[in-house]
């Protein structure tokens, strides 16, 4: 099992923040990390804040490779009314302290699943 270090930064516009699930699935030539809930004590994903997480692979799996992309997931938060998320990056570091980052700069709605390239 290998663990990834996942930084995920909320824009700083107006109702950028979200208090919905938010998923993320690290994918590699060589596999893919555990499906995460992002979920940390206390407000995530607000305006303007990063939040660390770890994600881990499955038991048998020692590293995902090269990182080809990264999923993320919204669902809805138990009643709560709609509420759309700004991401704006996403820094994944490997086991092997290899940094990528994963530009976004979007908003994402309840029920979306959107895949980001890593980029320089």
């Amino acid at each position: 099992m290998a663990v990834y270090s996942v930084e995920v930064s909320t824009g700083n516009r107006l109702f950028a923040g979200t208090s919905d699930y938010v998923y993320v699935t690290v994918v590699g030539a060589e596999g893919l990390s555990e499906r995460t809930l992002l979920n940390n004590w206390g407000a995530d994903l607000t305006r303007g804040k990063t939040g660390s997480y770890a994600v881990q692979t499955p038991a048998a799996t020692v590293s995902l490779g090269d990182l080809l992309l990264l999923r993320l997931e919204k669902d809805p938060f138990l009643l709560l009314p709609e509420d759309q998320w700004f991401c704006t990056t996403i820094v994944v570091t490997t086991p092997q302290d290899q940094v990528v980052l994963f530009p976004c700069h979007r908003w994402i709605s309840r029920g979306q699943q959107v895949e980001l390239r890593g980029g320089p």
